[in-house]
């Protein structure tokens, strides 16, 4: 099956990715996205998806298993496509949903039995171009996943690159990691492996708000309520403001504003980079009111961010085939690039 979909695309620049000494991590020993990527697509190759998990889910903070779906080097370039799987939960091996067009309070809810050994979820795309050491996102009816993407990551740089020397417990019989060494004649170093990613701006940068931090009396708030709404903690700068059980605001988008100042201009840096790594858990916007020039600035104004259609095939479970999308980056490459100036 064949049809077109809305797709947002957000880059993000890659700050950092490999091994760190602990104590130092703003100069990498050795690794690099290009790397791990290499060894994740040897790995996987002939692993079964529930195989590819590359860390342990943390069950106190109700995380779940995320896996790898394909990794694919794109034709003719040095990118790659990942495509992740995002477990989702059920309730006692069902998987329930609710008819849109219910009446609150009275919803016509039905599941499904999941079949042993299934994995219900769904699909995140990366777009990884490690050459410019840049990772677009590829955002169709789900949320973007950059969180479970750098965990995935990350834990693959823990436990599976090339780069790692092990030996086996000899009380336990698993499979322990020593450290890291980049050849094998090196000394083998305890280092801390790591990747961050920070959205990629335009000309507009955080500085611009930051240096006039004294200038800054509110802050704006922008989020949409939904059914979910309650079940999201707003956590760190981000208070939940709202509890509500009034369903009749569901779906609907919103300004919350307060008086704010700050002392520092560290404390703005501070909070923008909180809202940019929370990314689908943060509120969708926040902008900084500048009592001097009576403007509001908006951080997603700063984003390299970009929308478009693009023609999808789906396979016979109605999931989008990576290899049909890697053909169609490959093809637009320049278009979408130019598109994001990247």
């Amino acid at each position: 099956m064949k049809g077109y979909l809305d797709v947002s695309y957000k880059a993000f620049d890659i700050r950092a990715c490999g091994y760190f000494k602990k104590g130092n991590p703003n100069t990498a020993k050795f690794g690099s996205i290009k790397i791990i990527l290499e060894d994740l697509e040897k790995r996987n190759k002939n692993l079964t998806i529930r195989n590819t998990i590359t860390y342990e889910p943390n069950s106190e903070r109700d995380e779940l298993p995320v896996y790898c779906f394909d990794l694919r080097k794109i034709k003719d370039s040095k990118d790659y496509l990942l495509t992740l799987w995002n477990q989702t939960p059920t309730s006692n091996g069902k998987l329930a949903t609710i008819k849109g067009d219910s009446k609150v309070g009275h919803a016509d809810v039905s599941s499904s039995s999941i079949e042993e050994g299934a994995i219900p979820g769904f699909q995140t795309f990366f777009w990884i171009k490690p050459e410019k050491n840049k990772i677009i996102s590829l955002r169709f009816e789900n949320i973007i996943g950059s969180d479970e993407m750098i965990k995935y990551i990350k834990g693959a740089l823990h436990k599976y690159s090339r780069y790692r020397v092990t030996e086996t417990n000899r009380n336990t019989g698993e499979v322990d990691i020593k450290g890291y060494r980049e050849f094998t004649e090196d000394e083998i170093q305890k280092l801390a492996p790591k990747i961050s990613i920070k959205a990629s701006r335009k000309k507009f940068k955080s500085e611009d708000i930051s240096k006039h931090y004294k200038n800054i009396s509110k802050i704006v708030y922008k989020d949409c309520l939904s059914l979910q709404f309650e079940k999201e903690k707003k956590k760190g700068f981000f208070p939940q403001i709202f509890r509500t059980n009034d369903l009749e605001n569901a779906n609907r988008n919103f300004t919350y504003q307060c008086d704010y100042s700050f002392s520092k201009e560290k404390e703005v840096k501070d909070m923008i980079d909180e809202w940019e790594v929370k990314d689908d858990e943060a509120w969708k916007d926040l902008g900084f009111y500048d009592k001097s020039t009576r403007s509001t600035y908006f951080l997603s104004s700063a984003f390299v961010m970009n929308k478009d259609k693009a023609p999808i095939e789906y396979d016979s479970d109605g999931l989008i085939k990576p290899s049909k999308l890697a053909e169609f980056l490959q093809r637009n490459d320049i278009k979408i690039c130019n598109s994001l100036n990247i």
